[in-house]
C-alpha cells in the first residue's frame, strides 16, 4: 500500500514541477510543496517498516520542514 501511495506522490511532484518549469507559472507551487512532503513522510514511514531509524527520523524531518515552508511561504 506504502509503495502505491508513494509513486502516486512521485508521479504527482515531478508533473506539478515539470509544468512549472515548462510554463513557467508558479502558481502551482503551494501543492507541489504539500506533495512533496507527503512524499518524505510516506518514505519515512517505509523506512521505520523497514528498521533503519536513522533514514526514517531524517525523512520525517525533512517533511515537517517543507510542511512549514509550504504553509508558511505560501
Amino acid at each position: 500500500m506504502l509503495k502505491i501511495i508513494n509513486f502516486t506522490l512521485a508521479i504527482v511532484v515531478i508533473t506539478l514541477s515539470g509544468y512549472s518549469l515548462i510554463t513557467k507559472d508558479f502558481s502551482l507551487m503551494s501543492y507541489m510543496m504539500f506533495a512533496l512532503g507527503l512524499f518524505m513522510l510516506v518514505i519515512g514511514i517505509s523506512e521505520f517498516q523497514r528498521k533503519q531509524k536513522t533514514n526514517a527520523i531524517m525523512s520525517i524531518i525533512a517533511s515537517t520542514f517543507i510542511f512549514f515552508v509550504s504553509i508558511y511561504t505560501f
